[in-house]
């Protein structure tokens, strides 16, 4: 199994995947976290930044709650292929 190929993952199912919306539904970034990883500005580049302090409306969705770090990983790749986001700049594929 891939679990065992990365036994360094968690296996705790407390991870989340997010999204960071832009007013009209497009997917600014994507992102797996723990806690308040998706609210956080620190660890982001400035024009990330910029943009969240910019943001009037409710920019974070949380796609999917309670995954183990492998599971989260899998879908946050996922999305990346998918959507692209402008702020997502090192994409995990």
């Amino acid at each position: 199994m891939i679990e065992d190929i990365f036994p360094h993952y968690s296996k705790e199912p407390k991870f989340y995947v997010y999204k960071h919306i832009d007013f009209d539904g497009i997917t600014m970034y994507v992102g797996k976290g723990t806690s308040k990883r998706a609210y956080q500005v620190s660890r982001r580049d400035l024009s990330h930044k910029k943009w969240i302090e910019n943001c009037s409306h409710n920019y974070v969705e949380l796609v999917e709650e309670g995954l183990t770090e492998l599971e989260a990983f899998r879908l946050e790749n996922k999305l990346l292929r998918q959507e692209e986001p402008i702020y997502n700049k090192i994409r995990n594929y």
